[in-house]
């Protein structure tokens, strides 16, 4: 899928799950939007694979959350615990990898235990109708998320 797509998709699912929990905070907007497309930074390295597994998923979300927060406290930013910014983290990097798995290529989702692509369609990763269905169903959700 294109970055926007993975932007809005990410973005929205991961706002309007945690305000739907009470744990809303706007700086949740700027870390939903970095980690919905941070999976795309492994381009260079084995794309769909390094970045694009559970692991790293869990792994690199957990350690920015935990590692930032007490900068982001200490400047008065938010007095919210790291906890619900590594869920919101996780949900839209996790939602990078869902619309990945959707595509022809898929995802290594267990990558490094297993190179095995996973995927659920055939869907292109440029495909126009896929792209607007899910940058509108995340721009819907953002919307929900901040009403």
């Amino acid at each position: 899928m294109k970055r926007l797509t993975h932007a809005l998709f990410g973005m929205g699912i991961s706002l309007f799950i945690m305000s739907r929990f009470g744990e809303f905070d706007q700086l949740m907007i700027a870390y939903s939007l970095v980690f919905s497309i941070f999976p795309d930074l492994d381009l260079s390295m084995k794309h769909r694979s390094a970045l694009h597994n559970v692991f790293s998923a869990l792994a690199i979300t957990s350690i920015a959350a935990y590692l930032s927060n007490p900068l982001i406290f200490s400047w008065g930013l938010t007095t919210m615990p790291w906890i619900p910014f590594f869920f919101s983290s996780a949900i839209a990097y996790l939602s990078h990898i869902f619309l990945d798995i959707l595509t022809k290529s898929g995802v290594a989702l267990f990558w490094p235990i297993s190179e095995k692509m996973f995927r659920l369609t055939s869907i292109r990763y440029d495909n126009r109708a896929a792209n607007f269905f899910f940058s509108l169903t995340g721009a819907l959700l953002i919307l929900f998320a901040l009403v």
